[in-house]
């Protein structure tokens, strides 16, 4: 390398000044792989790009999002990438553990998966009393829990109104969440009506 060649030079010329041979050496090699290590992809970008994609795709989930990536920086060993283009992987959601797959789409050819955990953190309804199946849900049935939407799992009712007149397929024991799939609507029957 160039920084040893420097030092044979330095050392024949004169050996009372090896020491500041030894040095220039030093500080050449260090610069070098000082290069070397700007040559790899920055962790930060790619970080960067997961969390801003992510937070676009979730800003119309009820609650508040909390993003916990979990990108392991210390293994990561890329070629440098001029664009990032992140996809949410096949199989994954937006709640509780997701993955993103990062593709490099300009100056290299390489994918990262990075885990995401994904806290949606809002007000779902749940049984304030036990109710029966087929019975009309009322509002006094009815009241808000706080909590990771994301652990109640999909359509988890989060307003009211949404419930209110409704009736259950299955019966709800208290402090239950109420779920979409759950409800139906109600049959009202009016006097004098004949029944099919």
């Amino acid at each position: 390398t160039i920084a040893s060649a420097i030092y044979r030079v330095g050392v024949r010329l004169n050996m009372r000044f090896r020491h500041y041979w030894a040095a220039i050496a030093a500080w050449l090699a260090a610069g070098g792989a000082q290069g070397a290590a700007e040559e790899r992809q920055d962790p930060a970008a790619i970080k960067a790009a997961v969390q801003t994609y992510a937070l676009r795709e979730t800003k119309d989930l009820p609650g508040r999002v909390q993003l916990d990536i979990r990108l392991s920086e210390g293994r990561l060993n890329l070629a440098p990438c001029a664009a990032l283009e992140p996809v949410l992987a096949s199989g994954s959601r937006w709640a509780g553990k997701a993955n993103v797959a990062v593709r490099c789409v300009a100056g290299a050819s390489w994918t990262i998966y990075v885990p995401v955990h994904v806290s949606v953190l809002g007000r779902y309804v749940v049984a304030a009393r036990t109710i029966a199946a087929n019975q009309p849900i009322e509002t006094a049935d009815l009241m808000f829990q706080s909590g990771d939407l994301s652990q109640i799992g999909p359509g988890a009712i989060t307003a009211m109104e949404r419930a209110t007149g409704k009736s259950l397929t299955v019966g709800l024991a208290a402090g239950q969440p109420l779920r979409q799939e759950a409800l139906r609507s109600s049959i009202v029957m009016q006097q004098g009506q004949s029944v099919k």
